[in-house]
């Protein structure tokens, strides 16, 4: 072989091997690309901010006392269903330690998630309505996924701007130089409000007697703001609330309520600004569903010209959330297996009923004493019907008396006016 042959072997070689070389980086950009559009990141911490799952994960980092530490925020990448994300650091979370003893609990870490959010929209939500777009989540997930965020706000120390006393206050607007030392039964667990534990030998969960404490404590809350509520309206003395006497209640609360709705809306334009935007878009998607899927041209939806509105809420779910859609079509269909009696793939009104029977029945089983709450309520609520006395006792004319409290949940559920 010459010289020259060997030469042009050589520059085939280099030039083969450039373009080879040229070639595997395209790849690997294009699938960089592809794979940035496919991880949605921001699902979840930010876009759209699923608290509850979020409050999940963090304590489940943050251990038995409930606050995360520089140790465990670096070790929570590995886990199984991590609270940290690639574009979290230690640094930008510690800005958010209200109280400066070096750990984030949950509402501080809530506090970071927000205004992570807030940034990210900021940014990125380029129509301002709140929420990101496909475009506009592509080009988030890009920055999230780089492990970078937008400069984030963190929160300034407030001062207690209320009349109360300042001992009163709950923790989140106390100035910080003030904030309470953390006690260690509020560190092990179960802290029901800021103000109140019954978690006594703080262990992180309520044994029988704590639990029927909390129980009898609630009771007697709600007792005592029944009892308020009705002296507060009693305007004859006699022990009970006439119809008459509701009614005014009533109004007193609804001018009362818009008071201070009018007092939000004054001190915070750009919200309620929002919100009209919001309520204006709401009766325009309304407007045009009654435009397309109102067949007998009577200005309303009813009956089945409902299931054209659903179809495309249902579409419009399966676009923007295939995972969550998939499901729920998952939890439909293993509902509709269980309790399709005749094998068509669809329940029937009667399939239904027996379904919904057999639910509540496995909800009595595990909670006789709300179950006995519940027939006895509604039994009450049956009785006030045939008096006449309206199904809330506010419109048929019945009397809202003090009555001897007989729940035990500790909601409104557990209450018994009559």
């Amino acid at each position: 072989m010459s010289i020259t042959s060997i030469r042009h072997f050589t520059l085939m070689l280099f030039l083969g091997g450039l373009i080879c070389d040229v070639c595997t980086a395209r790849n690997a950009a294009n699938i960089a690309d592809v794979g940035d559009a496919v991880a949605d990141v921001a699902r979840g911490p930010v876009d759209s901010y699923q608290a509850g799952f979020e409050r999940s994960r963090f304590l489940a980092a943050a251990g038995v006392d409930t606050e995360l530490d520089a140790e465990e925020f670096k070790a929570n990448p590995k886990a199984n269903k991590p609270w940290v994300r690639v574009f979290d650091s230690w640094t930008k979370l510690r800005a958010f330690d209200r109280n400066g003893n070096g750990t984030i609990d949950w509402f501080e870490a809530d506090a970071y998630r927000k205004a992570v959010r807030t940034a990210v929209l900021g940014q990125f939500d380029k129509d301002k309505n709140n929420r990101l777009n496909q475009q506009e989540r592509d080009e988030a997930n890009k920055l999230l996924a780089s492990g970078r965020t937008p400069k984030l706000t963190a929160p300034k120390a407030r001062t207690a701007q209320s009349n109360l006393p300042e001992s009163n206050l709950p923790q989140a607007i106390l100035p910080k130089a003030n904030l309470p030392a953390r006690s260690e039964t509020q560190k092990r667990g179960i802290v029901v409000n800021q103000r109140n534990t019954w978690d006594k030998n703080g262990d992180g969960k309520f044994s029988d007697e704590e639990r029927k404490i909390y129980y009898q404590e609630m009771k007697e809350r709600n007792a005592k703001r029944r009892e308020d509520y009705v002296k507060k309206h009693d305007t004859d003395g006699d022990g009970q609330l006439s119809r008459d006497e509701q009614q005014d209640a009533y109004k007193q609360q609804r001018a009362e309520s818009q008071a201070r709705y009018d007092k939000w809306k004054q001190d915070n334009p750009e919200a309620w600004a929002q919100q009209q935007k919001r309520q204006q878009e709401y009766k325009l998607r309304q407007q045009e569903q009654i435009r397309k899927y109102d067949a007998n041209g009577d200005g309303k939806l009813t009956g089945d010209e409902w299931q054209g509105v659903r179809e495309e809420q249902m579409e419009a779910w399966k676009k923007r959330d295939p995972d969550g859609y998939a499901r729920h079509q998952k939890r439909q269909q293993d509902y509709i297996d269980r309790h399709d009696q005749d094998g068509d793939g669809k329940l029937s009104a009667d399939e239904r009923k027996v379904a919904q029977k057999a639910q509540y029945d496995k909800w009595k089983a595990k909670n006789p004493a709300a179950a006995k709450r519940h027939e006895e309520q509604r039994k009450q609520w049956e009785q006030r019907r045939k008096d006449g006395g309206g199904a809330n006792g506010g419109q048929g004319g019945g009397a809202y008396k003090i009555a001897p409290f007989q729940g035990g949940g500790g909601g409104a559920s557990g209450s018994s006016l009559r």
